[in-house]
């Protein structure tokens, strides 16, 4: 699974089948006019971009989403893509495990 940092957004998921997650800010980079945030989930580290009056606190606890049609599958050993979340008609209870 693959997200763009521009694709992730911070808070309460705005549709039903929404991925979401929730992880601790443990970096917050200035790069130009935004921020890109990284949000460690536990088993992975996702980054996301958001406007410098989003910025979550260092070390604060953040909920994130994504949209399916910006959610990326890849597959077999090559990791070739297979197609977005949407197209391949996942649910959010199937990208609820995935990272």
């Amino acid at each position: 699974m693959g997200i763009r940092p521009e694709d992730v957004l911070l808070g309460t998921p705005g549709r039903a089948d929404a991925w979401a997650s929730e992880g601790t800010a443990i970096l917050v980079e200035p790069n130009g006019p935004l921020r890109t945030v990284h949000v460690d989930l536990g088993d992975e580290v996702v980054l996301l971009s958001c406007r410098p009056d989003e910025r979550p606190d260092l070390h604060s606890r953040v909920s994130l989403w994504a949209l399916p049609e910006n959610i990326h599958w890849f597959s077999g050993p090559e990791g070739l893509r297979a197609g977005t979340a949407a197209g391949l008609g996942l649910t959010a209870a199937a990208m609820a495990g995935a990272v």
